[in-house]
């Protein structure tokens, strides 16, 4: 009854306005989230959508059931399939509201630009839209009952908004996915998401298991949660975050409050050579002990201590496997060369950073604001 109530509120807010307005959303078929999964020939799109027409007409209003619907098409181009919605519905497609698409792991392997084109054309697609891979299919997570208060679209959206908000994952838009997936040097890169069992043992709830990388228009490799927590801080994209970690003295659960990642490049004879220094700023929330005990200076000390260890083994693993073993850009190294010395930034780039690419020296400066955490 809740989602019920929460999406007719919605609709009646969509449908609003001026009478010429409403009278054409009332044709129209909003679509929410955009599963994509590759078959053997051609697509299957799998459309989350809100029936416009079922609440204006009164009839079937009340059914919170009908105003979301799910629609399967199927065509040998992603346009071919999604070209039969008027047919098959008598509505025609809204774009505009548009939250997530989502990519089966099937289509993540193939061409991602095949998939995504008919998106890039098309002139009401909101260019923030947010942009997924699927741990398995497509179909099965846009389709999945989610929750009872909230359109099952803004679930997705909003566990990856919080994700990134809580260094748990990226948060990628399409306009930037696409611009890193076009570029020589940059890796285009975005969420992984799959189901899991909810407290409602009738419901689903998305996970997030890690980042997918892109090469060459298709999936190349799968970060997991760690090596991801990694990549935020090499690209300085931590807002807030949490970690336990065992010191010597007992375990501390430490609140990041604030995070700062910059990189300095330096030209030698043996290659470039960069320095990432990170700088957080902690909150102690939580200690544990063999006996109930404050935090006096040796724990606070020990706790610093324990926290940069993990921290900097974090961004050291995840550098090395997306440099070492993977060879992608993240951090715009071939932008910092190129600003340097531009000669060798090409070769650099050639080369793919294997003979201008002297090494990275990576500092963490770890400091306990306070012995608690701060609310509100």
């Amino acid at each position: 009854m809740k989602k019920t109530a929460c999406l007719t509120l919605f609709l009646i807010f969509l449908l609003s306005g001026c009478s010429a307005k409403g009278a054409e959303l009332s044709r129209r078929l909003v679509i929410e989230a955009i599963g994509i999964d590759k078959k053997e020939e051609g697509y299957a799109l799998t459309l989350q959508t809100l029936d416009t027409h079922s609440a204006g007409t009164g009839s079937d209003a009340s059914a919170g059931d009908n105003l979301v619907k799910i629609y399967v098409f199927e065509g040998e181009s992603v346009g071919e399939a999604l070209s039969g919605i008027t047919e098959a519905t008598g509505l025609l497609p809204l774009f505009s509201q548009t939250r997530i698409i989502v990519l089966g792991k099937a289509c993540a392997e193939t061409d991602i630009f095949a998939a995504l084109d008919f998106f890039l054309r098309e002139y009401n697609i909101r260019s923030d839209i947010l942009i997924a891979a699927a741990q398995n299919d497509a179909g099965e997570i846009v389709s999945t009952d989610l929750g009872d208060s909230v359109p099952d679209a803004v679930i997705l959206e909003d566990s990856i908004n919080y994700g990134e908000e809580n260094g748990l994952c990226v948060s990628m838009p399409l306009y930037k996915f696409i611009n890193y997936a076009l570029s020589e040097t940059d890796a285009a890169f975005c969420p992984v998401v799959s189901l899991r069992d909810a407290e409602n043992p009738q419901k689903k709830e998305p996970h997030i298991t890690g980042t997918a990388f892109f090469k060459n228009k298709s999936l190349s490799f799968i970060l997991d949660d760690k090596e991801t927590r990694g990549l935020l801080f090499l690209t300085d994209a931590i807002k807030k975050a949490s970690f336990t970690i065992e010191g010597n003295e007992g375990k501390y659960t430490l609140e990041a409050v604030s995070s700062k990642t910059k990189i300095k490049t330096k030209k030698t004879s043996n290659g470039f050579v960069f320095r990432i220094d990170v700088k957080l700023e902690c909150d102690v929330s939580e200690f544990v002990c063999a006996g109930f005990t404050g935090l006096d200076e040796k724990r606070t000390k020990d706790a610093k201590e324990a926290g940069t260890r993990f921290v900097k083994e974090l961004i050291t693993n995840s550098f090395s496997r997306l440099y070492g073993t993977e060879h992608i850009d993240v951090c715009r190294f071939y932008r910092r060369a190129l600003l340097k010395d531009p000669k060798s930034a090409d070769e650099f780039r050639e080369k793919t950073f294997d003979e201008w690419f002297a090494g990275a020296e990576i500092g963490v400066e770890l400091t306990i604001r306070r012995t608690g955490k701060e609310n509100g």
